[in-house]
Order: C-alpha cells, then sequence, then structure tokens
C-alpha cells in the first residue's frame, strides 16, 4: 500500500470531525500545570494506490490529522518529533483534552491569536 498527499484534479476532501482540530496550536502542560511543549495539528488528504503500476488508480481521499509537537524537559527543548492520527483516534484522544506523546500524557491548552501565531512560528510555519 502507498499513500500519496496530493493528487492533481482531485476533488476537495472535508472530514468534518477534524474542523475543531484543523490547524489548531495548543500548549502541553504536564501533571502540575506547567508548560511542558506546544502542538501544532494540521490536516492532509491521503490517497492509496490500487493495482499494478501500469494501471494505478488511486483511492477516494481521506483527511487525516498530522501532529507536530516540541515536548520541554527540565527547562531545555528535549524532542520535536510528528506525526499522523486516524480521524476516530484523533477525535477521541483530543476531545478528552489530553494528548499523548510516546508514553507521555499532556494536557491541551488551546492557544488563540498573538499566542498561536508565535507558536506555530516555533514549527515554523
Amino acid at each position: 500500500m502507498r499513500l500519496r498527499t496530493h493528487i492533481a484534479n482531485s476533488p476537495a476532501v472535508v472530514d468534518h470531525r477534524l474542523d475543531p482540530y484543523r490547524d489548531r496550536v495548543a500548549r502541553l502542560l504536564d501533571s502540575d500545570g506547567r508548560t511542558a511543549g506546544y502542538l501544532l495539528l494540521l490536516t492532509q488528504v491521503w490517497y492509496e494506490a490500487r493495482g499494478p503500476w501500469w494501471r494505478r488508480t488511486w483511492s477516494a481521499g481521506v483527511e487525516r490529522l498530522d501532529w507536530f509537537a516540541e515536548v520541554l524537559t527540565d527547562g531545555e527543548w528535549l524532542h520535536t518529533d510528528g506525526g499522523w492520527m486516524y480521524t476516530e483516534d484523533a477525535v477521541a484522544e483530543l476531545s478528552s483534552g489530553t494528548f499523548d506523546c510516546y508514553g507521555r500524557e499532556f494536557a491541551i491548552s488551546w492557544l488563540t491569536g498573538d499566542e498561536a501565531a508565535e507558536a506555530r512560528g516555533r514549527f515554523g510555519v
């Protein structure tokens, strides 16, 4: 199975379950309520390749949530990473107000305005 994030002239694909999280930035809070990092959420449409390469077709698009996290430890930036989440998993986890980053669970505090723009800048977006 090969996945692709863009097909020319493809119809727009929007999964409205992701609307509350689309292009959002959050502060990650540790168990004491202190800032432990930042989380950036973006969406992409993925397509699956089907059939042999000489007669390849692509599946209908599916919108997925990409995440990028920058996590603090002892006042130093320890880790920056990212990945993608299936929609059902993303909605279940984020609607609970938490984000699990490699076994560390953080509370989420959504950012807006200048604060969100500044946090997005940390990720170069």
